[in-house]
């Protein structure tokens, strides 16, 4: 007979409760996913739900908490985040939320969305370690696609300071123009010739 273990979010009224032994370190996505679909299945799935991992110095899963929204997002304040987070007494963080539509890939709202959480949660010294989506039955690191890192978004911050052509952005950062033009949108920096307003 298995063994199951209990783990009980502190928001919302609901016994996490896995068959089987969670994995000693969350080490990649699919480790996550072993936790992350038991806590899906507890919830409506029609509506869109955030659900946040949190993790020890060594990776080891401590608590998970979960937002609950409507059909097509989820509100969650810089103050809801940066609470839940710091109550897990989290070193570091794995973000998740489903698509009752099914599609996987993040919407340019989203990165800008996991981008900022980034930042709110960086000033508590708390680390995203991923950002997961979920769309039965399948999961896809949105991490693991080609992110920025913190060290080309603030190359890229100086070379729209220095107004550099967009060509040479985009060389010095092993990019393509589309990539350096969605990720200054999403950061809201106005690239060479481009006007606030049109």
């Amino acid at each position: 007979m298995a063994q199951s273990y209990h783990y009980k979010s502190k928001l919302v009224d609901v016994d996490l409760v896995l068959d089987e032994s969670p994995p000693r370190r969350i080490a990649t996505t699919l480790d996550a996913l072993k936790i992350l679909k038991p806590i899906y299945r507890t919830l409506r799935p029609d509506r869109e739900h955030l659900v946040i991992l949190g993790l020890s110095q060594d990776k080891k899963f401590l608590a998970w908490d979960v937002f609950s929204g409507w059909h097509n997002g989820v509100q969650v304040t810089r103050r809801d985040l940066t609470f839940a987070a710091g109550d897990m007494r989290a070193y570091g963080v794995i973000l998740s939320h489903n698509h009752p539509g099914g599609k996987l890939q993040p919407s340019k709202k989203e990165r800008w969305i996991v981008a900022r959480a980034r930042a709110w949660l960086r000033e508590l010294e708390i680390t995203v370690l991923d950002h997961i989506i979920l769309a039965a039955p399948f999961g896809v690191s949105a991490f693991q696609q080609r992110t920025w890192s913190d060290t080309e978004t603030e190359k890229l911050r100086d070379l729209v300071e220095a107004r550099a052509p967009l060509r040479r952005m985009a060389r010095t950062l092993s990019r393509t123009e589309e990539e350096v033009k969605a990720r200054a949108a999403e950061m809201e920096w106005l690239l060479p010739g481009q006007k606030l307003y049109k």
